[in-house]
């Protein structure tokens, strides 16, 4: 199963993955397509922001940058599911656009192709929720607690670690398995070979070095 296309992956450098949710409806909105790369809607279908991952690039930044985390923008990937409008964090309600099981596995997906491609750990500072972005990298973010319940299995995660350590979990597996359709290729390790042509006598010695 592939959920994102190779050709919207742009060539850069990126530090980590922060998932959200839109708080709005399933409808892919503008201001959705404006404020993150990726967004997965209710029947797990992927569509792209306005603005390409490098855009947030630390370095070779091209296009423009995707808001999407407070002050934490840099090297910063966003991938939402289009969900969660008027959803209510205590006592939970998950308003009337929950995310669905069939979403939240395409966004598990996702965010796998995306740390396999930009050779992102796994880890709760390289791949989060938005919500854990406070406690885990220090960067105040007002509030926010997204994703931080499931609605298809409401009483198995209370907040943003947990929905977090499980995304984490299945992510790992899924790139375990080996099977994920985009994967940048490894790079092969450059050496150097020292070359020593000979030479007649009375005649300095040409060393040359080649990189391969």
């Amino acid at each position: 199963m592939s959920v994102l296309n190779p050709a919207w992956l742009s060539d850069v450098v990126m530090e980590r993955v922060v998932v959200h949710w839109t708080a709005g409806a399933y409808d892919i909105s503008s201001n959705d397509r404006a404020h993150y790369h990726f967004l997965i809607d209710c029947d797990g279908r992927a569509h792209l922001g306005d603005n390409p991952v490098s855009g947030n690039a630390r370095e070779g930044a091209a296009g423009d940058v995707t808001s999407h985390v407070k002050n934490f923008n840099t090297g910063s990937i966003g991938i939402s599911v289009a969900a969660m409008g008027d959803a209510i964090e205590s006592p939970f309600d998950s308003g009337p656009w929950p995310i669905t099981k069939l979403q939240f596995f395409a966004l598990c997906v996702a965010c796998a192709e995306l740390c396999a491609f930009y050779r992102i750990p796994i880890s709760d500072t390289t791949l989060l929720m938005h919500g854990e972005v406070e406690d885990n990298c220090g960067v105040v973010q007002e509030g926010k607690w997204d994703i931080g319940r499931l609605p298809f299995a409401p009483d198995d995660y209370k907040d943003c670690a947990d929905v977090g350590a499980k995304m984490r979990q299945i992510v790992q597996d899924i790139i375990d398995g080996g099977a994920l359709p985009i994967a940048r290729p490894v790079p092969r390790p450059r050496r150097t070979v020292t070359i020593i042509i000979e030479s007649p006598p009375d005649v300095d010695v040409v060393v040359q070095q080649v990189e391969g």
